[in-house]
């Protein structure tokens, strides 16, 4: 159970516009491909993430907390999340699979944390889930 409440602080803000829907993100030597297209709400989804570095699949995902990779997604307005781990994955293949239902339709915001290689990165991606 998650509790929320609103916290107002005086002062003004900016705000920067929101990055472009993305299919790839990059983190020091290492290159993140989502794999997962056309995600509806209300739906059981597999995303699925593909680790490089220099053009080839990575060969060695490395356990961290106690799994093959943390997925954490944020929609945006409320900031609802989820929270996911990894289903249907194998360290040799350079690939980590998220199975997940997204509630409702909207902007999220995903934040993969994987182990490569013995090193753990962070890495996000922004994606719509359609009605």
């Amino acid at each position: 159970m998650t509790l929320g409440f609103d916290l107002f602080v005086p002062g003004s803000a900016t705000f920067e516009s929101n990055p472009e829907i993305a299919r790839h993100a990059m983190t020091d030597e290492y290159t993140v491909e989502r794999r997962t297209d056309d995600i509806d709400a209300n739906e059981e989804t597999q995303l699925s993430f593909e680790i490089h570095r220099d053009d080839e699949r990575v060969s060695d995902l490395q356990d961290y907390l106690g799994a093959r990779g943390h997925l954490v997604a944020l929609r945006e307005g409320d900031l609802a999340y989820l929270h996911i781990h990894p289903k249907n994955t194998t360290p040799q293949t350079g690939r980590v699979e998220f199975g997940t239902t997204f509630p409702t339709p909207g902007r999220y915001r995903l934040y993969l944390q994987i182990k490569p290689d013995g090193n753990l990165i962070t890495t996000h991606f922004d994606i719509r889930i359609e009605d």
